[in-house]
């Protein structure tokens, strides 16, 4: 079941506190892979591209599913979707790092 989650606004260019370092300084570098990130996510929604992240793996990971961008559709398990998934058609776009 696909739960959509809204997380609560941050000051502008800020990162959820899950993402900052400890001293809750963003560096330079993680701002601008935030940035690029961001910008990819706004693309392909503007395309109509449904972008789902697994609670799984959120869990596994120690973010907290609140803290998904708005558009992003939390779903149960990703693995079982893709699978789903690919009995409806679709190909498996595998995403394994940002350029």
């Amino acid at each position: 079941m696909a739960t959509r989650l809204r997380r609560e606004p941050t000051a502008a260019g800020s990162l959820p506190p899950s993402t900052q370092g400890t001293s809750g300084h963003v560096p330079g570098r993680r701002q601008c892979h935030r940035s690029a990130c961001l910008g990819a996510i706004d693309s392909l929604l503007g395309k109509d591209v449904r972008i789902e992240a697994c609670q799984i793996s959120c869990d596994w990971v120690g973010t907290p599913a609140e803290t998904m961008l708005d558009d992003i559709v939390v779903i149960d398990n990703a693995f079982a979707a893709s699978i789903f998934y690919q009995t409806q058609g679709y190909a498996l776009v595998p995403v394994t790092e940002l350029p």
